[in-house]
């Protein structure tokens, strides 16, 4: 069958505009996951933790594979919730459908706001969920841009507190850099209270 440019151009606009409908409306996750940052005296600062399970083996954002039937952001906020040890009460399911995650991969990353809690406190919170996560670790957002520009595939960064060096797992190093690639992550990312452009 032959298809005149015109025709070929609507099909494809078509096409599109069902695809961003369908993403629009809470699309099936595959992985997901939460960047979360915190603003102590200012200061733009993510939160990572250490991630055993075999082929990640370092240090990462929170993410993981998706439950039947969930929503990408829903997917995000349950894995974020649980990686955390349910210490912090946000982001939930609502407050990500409204943004803009970046995708790695396959690996959809929301960044969203979180309280400054230590990893002590977040350790130590009563959780029923499985521990997969644990030496949970505040880096200031410059010093995590500054290891991902290195271009290695396990960069190290520096804790805040400056005590040690850690080094990021493969896949999370991809994901952080397409954050800041995206624009999810800009220096000014604790102005005015929140995120830039939520």
């Amino acid at each position: 069958m032959w298809m005149c440019r015109s025709d070929l151009k609507r099909s494809l606009a078509a096409i599109l505009a069902v695809a961003s409908a369908v993403a629009a409306c809470g699309a099936r996750a595959g992985t997901a996951g939460v960047i979360p940052y915190a603003c102590p005296g200012g200061i733009p600062h993510v939160l990572l933790a250490f991630d055993p399970a075999a082929g990640r083996v370092g240090y990462g954002a929170f993410d993981g594979g998706s439950r039947p039937g969930e929503s990408v952001a829903e997917t995000a906020a349950r894995e974020m919730l649980e990686e955390t040890r349910c210490a912090f009460g946000t982001p939930t399911a609502a407050e990500l459908a409204g943004k803009t995650p970046s995708d790695f991969g396959g690996v959809s990353s929301y960044v969203a706001e979180v309280p400054f809690l230590s990893g002590r406190d977040i350790a130590e919170h009563p959780c029923e969920a499985a521990l997969e996560r644990v030496d949970w670790l505040w880096v200031r957002l410059s010093d995590l841009k500054t290891a991902l520009r290195s271009g290695g595939p396990h960069p190290e960064v520096t804790v805040a507190s400056g005590t040690r060096r850690i080094a990021l797992w493969r896949g999370a190093a991809g994901s952080l850099r397409q954050a800041v690639s995206d624009g999810l992550l800009p220096d000014g990312l604790c102005r005015a209270g929140g995120q830039e452009g939520s």
